[in-house]
């Protein structure tokens, strides 16, 4: 007896109801887009939100990169990694679920007995045995050891095509095919999954600090491109009223917060002879950052008819 496995899928949608999807040997796309196998229409889903591929017996889940990510059992998966996916585990997708349930059917084996001829029997014929085939050299063995890594891993290429292959007839679905269009996909998918997801980079929680200087455009802000990623985020959440009320006594104590983690006590009036001149009183533990970047700050945030003397207490 031979097994066959079925891979299915039980969806259950919002507004549809209940609907089931068998997953073909060749694997099958999700997402919000017309062109995937399993069309999930919510706008809080990818237009390619991801993939299941089918290797050997098992089911494997691939997120790809989607804007608000795949949950299995209650886990968000990591993009771009496979993982493999067991019977009854529940997917969830946007407002889907999805039940994966994997079913084993036994097939019986038709064998073919051979015929023998009685003429066989009584006459047996000598059959000569073929000539051993050549042998074929070996290669050269090197004497450097080969690196373990794969190169196509190192450069952060997929093995295989994601959706190209789908846009073909079925006489080109083989493994070089797939191999060959996963170059163009390497190339191209990360390119539209970033005009895609644009919005994510003018959220400043999850812009990467490669873009910081972009969004400091917007305010005119120079001088902050030494600043840790931690506290140049949390400038640009709050750049928006810092740069409202610049100039005041505020702003400034809450610029250095920022940067030093230190509250700042600023004295104004303290000579009734110089109106035009306050002390600014920080924390010992702030002499180690580096001086001429907190001066920076104080000139910035100050008013400038103002003069200013620092001190640490």
């Amino acid at each position: 007896m031979a097994h066959k496995i079925q891979h299915i899928l039980q969806i259950k949608s919002p507004e549809q109801g209940q609907s089931q999807f068998t997953i073909p040997a060749k694997g099958a796309s999700f997402g919000r887009e017309s062109i995937n196998d399993i069309v999930l229409k919510q706008g809080m889903i990818s237009r390619q939100h991801g993939r299941f591929e089918i290797r050997e017996d098992d089911c494997y889940l691939i997120d790809l990169e989607s804007a608000n990510g795949t949950t299995l059992n209650k886990q968000q998966l990591e993009p771009n990694s496979p993982t493999l996916v067991h019977d009854n585990d529940l997917i969830k997708i946007g407002d889907f679920e999805l039940t994966y349930q994997k079913k084993v059917l036994l097939v019986e084996k038709k064998s073919k007995k051979p015929k023998i001829k009685q003429d066989a029997q009584k006459h047996p014929t000598v059959v000569s045995k073929p000539p051993p085939p050549p042998q074929i050299p070996t290669p050269p063995v090197s004497s450097e050891e080969p690196d373990s890594e794969n190169p196509i891993d190192q450069l952060g290429m997929q093995h295989n095509s994601l959706r190209y292959l789908e846009y073909l007839p079925g006489i080109y679905h083989t493994d070089f095919m797939s191999r060959f269009l996963a170059l163009f996909e390497s190339i191209t998918l990360p390119i539209e999954w970033t005009i895609e997801n644009f919005d994510l980079f003018l959220d400043v929680d999850l812009a990467p600090a490669e873009f910081f200087p972009w969004l400091e455009q917007w305010y005119q802000i120079t001088g902050h491109k030494n600043w840790p990623p931690d506290q140049r985020r949390t400038f640009l959440k709050e750049a928006h009223q810092l740069y409202a009320a610049r100039g005041t006594c505020k702003t400034l104590q809450r610029m250095l917060q920022i940067y030093t983690g230190q509250q700042a006590e600023i004295i104004e009036f303290h000579d009734k002879n110089d109106p035009f001149s306050f002390i600014i009183e920080l924390p010992q533990e702030v002499k180690k950052l580096p001086q001429e970047q907190i001066e920076a700050i104080i000139e910035l945030n100050k008013p400038a008819h103002s003069r200013y003397t620092l001190t640490y207490k």
